[in-house]
């Protein structure tokens, strides 16, 4: 590939870009609207559905956040260490600090248990001017 054609691709991209986030803040601009008008609250839970000529679904969805320590805490204050691992789910996830600043004998030992995929690569382009 070219300077010339690298250039141009990343025109391209950062072009692309920039119309996405529009259209993605012009949209969700425009879904904002439509929950005032129908009076619906972000709050909701469930599936409702508006409209007969265009039907309009929305999914109401509530992102959690546990603070893992507390629950283990609280658990065990109780003596309710069954009902919090049937209450919760444990993610084992990878300290990669930690993890490749140990020993490969250790590392390998845990190893079998890690199962590694590409995700997705992340661009960030800019110019010399930014």
């Amino acid at each position: 590939m070219s300077q010339d054609e690298l250039v141009e691709l990343s025109d391209a991209w950062r072009l692309a870009k920039h119309n996405e986030q529009a259209y993605a803040a012009e949209r969700r601009e425009i879904e904002d609207r439509m929950l005032s008008m129908l009076g619906v609250s972000e709050m909701e839970t469930g599936t409702k559905k508006f409209g007969k000529e265009s039907e309009v679904t929305i999914v109401f969805r509530h992102n959690q956040t546990i603070d893992s320590e507390m629950v283990k805490q609280i658990a065990a204050e109780r003596d309710m260490v069954e009902h919090a691992s049937q209450l919760f789910r444990w993610k084992a996830e990878v300290n990669k600090k930690v993890w490749d600043a140990t020993d490969p004998s250790l590392q390998s030992v845990f190893s079998p248990a890690i199962t590694t995929k590409p995700g997705r690569p992340s661009f960030t382009i800019s110019t010399k001017d930014n």
